[in-house]
Formats: structure tokens, sequence, C-alpha cells
């Protein structure tokens, strides 16, 4: 094996690497299924979740969505990536939830791992956010009213929550 390897970099080929699977997204009917039900264990480094970021957001817009949680598609860290503008996407890495409003709202909530289901999901219109961002920089965030409720259906995804639960 490695002489074939070496046989090819004299003869100035790459070797043929093992082409990485696409990330798919996971829904109740997959048979990986169990993991949208498992609480995520913590990024503890960037190798937990920069080979997934690029392919997360291509997969938002592509399934008219707004977030996608790492559970959703297969990987069970905790990290998610959210969609704030045609272009823009920011990442949350090891979300932790500081302060929510008494004040709450019912919102109507689509989720991309239980396709054409709506569900109405009673949640606090202002809550506070610890987590990292991609840049592995410590952040404290305030979100109001759908933001709010996005980030929060989000973050329950890494702890195998789903807004059928409700």
């Amino acid at each position: 094996m490695l002489n074939a390897v070496i046989n090819e970099l004299v003869k100035g080929e790459l070797p043929k690497l093992p082409k990485k699977k696409p990330l798919e997204i996971l829904t109740l009917e997959t048979d990986r299924k169990q993991i949208l039900r498992k609480r995520c264990e913590p990024v503890k480094s960037t190798k937990d979740f920069r080979p997934y970021i690029d392919e997360m957001k291509v997969i938002i817009p592509a399934y008219k969505g707004v977030g996608l949680a790492a559970p959703q598609v297969g990987i069970c860290k905790r990290f998610f990536v959210v969609r704030t503008g045609k272009d823009r996407y920011e990442v949350f890495i090891n979300p932790l939830l500081v302060k929510a409003s008494d004040e709450s709202k019912t919102y109507t909530e689509g989720c991309l791992s239980i396709p054409e289901m709506k569900y109405f999901v009673k949640r606090p219109r202002r809550i506070v956010i610890k987590c990292l961002t991609e840049q592995l920089k410590p952040v404290k965030m305030k979100f109001h009213d759908e933001w709010a409720a996005i980030i929060l259906h989000e973050m329950e995804h890494l702890d195998g929550i789903l807004i059928c639960d409700y």
C-alpha cells in the first residue's frame, strides 16, 4: 500500500483518498434518528465542528431553513448554525442559557428533522446566552421575539428535545 502511494507521488499524482461522506439531515424517520434524542457532548476543539460548518451553511438555504444543529446532521456535539441574512451565518458553540424573560409568546415552528409539520411552541420573548463564536471567542448575546425562539429551538436540539415534545 505504502509503495503504491510513493509510486503515485513519484509520478506526480496525488494518492486517492476516501471521499468525505456528505452530511444528511436526520429525521424521525431515518435509521440514525436516535442521535436526535441524545444530549450532545461539548465541543472541545475546532476539529469537533470546523469540518462541518461550511456544509451546514449550504444545507440551511437549500432546505429553506433558518438554523441547523449538529445532531440534525448526525454529529453529537454542542454547536449549531443560524442564517442571519442572505449570505450571513452565525455559529454558536457550547451555548448556555443565562437568562429568560417571564414574558412569553407562542410561535409557530417548523423543523428540518420533522418535515412538513408545524407546532405551536410557547417560548420566552427575551433570552441571554453565553457561547463561543466560530473563532472560539466567548460572547454573551441577547435575543428577543422570533430570534429568541430560533436560538432556543436550536439549543434544545443539543439536549435531545424536539418541537413535537411540546
